[in-house]
């Protein structure tokens, strides 16, 4: 074959193969970008779901730190009442044993959880007051100084029935073994 003929074949043969390649991978490519896009689809609605269900537990976990904080502010409420509530039982002591100053400091003492309290109710707030106002009587009959006292206790112990005790969740049960 002349010369001439392989400089004109040549070219031809090169645009020929070039097109045959572009062909090629145009067909191929366009498989291959279905995939990635199909890929990238899935991947979105993963991501979509897995944002759903994150935005679902922060809000559930809102709810419970919500609750969490009323239960802690219901166990500092019944902490205070009965603090107070064992103070005045011993200032009930300090009476019977005549030791009327201590019944008195003890009294006094006994207002100042309540008083403490952010959250107290009207009558937690009365009784606070009631009791830091109260003056233990020196007298020969116990019974008057002791009556003012017991009555304090008692309303004590009402609020304390208001209050709702702190509920223990039940220890998980543990797997029994077979026995052989």
């Amino acid at each position: 074959m002349p010369i001439r003929v392989l400089y004109v074949l040549t070219p031809i043969a090169m645009v020929g193969a070039t097109v045959g390649g572009f062909a090629f991978g145009a067909a191929h490519g366009g498989t291959e970008r279905d995939e990635l896009t199909g890929s990238l689809e899935s991947m979105r609605e993963a991501h979509a779901t897995e944002l759903e269900a994150s935005t679902e537990r922060e809000a559930q976990l809102a709810t419970e730190r919500e609750e969490a904080r009323a239960e802690l502010e219901r166990a500092r409420s019944r902490v205070a009442l009965l603090e107070s509530r064992r103070r005045v039982a011993r200032a009930i002591a300090e009476v019977d044993a005549r030791n009327f100053g201590r019944a008195q400091a003890l009294c006094t003492s006994a207002a100042e959880p309540l008083t403490e309290l952010p959250n107290a109710s009207p009558e937690v707030a009365e009784l606070g007051a009631a009791i830091a106002a109260h003056q233990v009587e020196v007298t020969r009959d116990l019974g008057v100084a002791r009556s003012s006292l017991v009555r304090f206790g008692e309303a004590l112990d009402h609020e304390l029935d208001r209050v709702p005790a702190p509920v223990e969740e039940p220890a998980p049960e543990e797997p029994s073994t077979p026995e052989s």
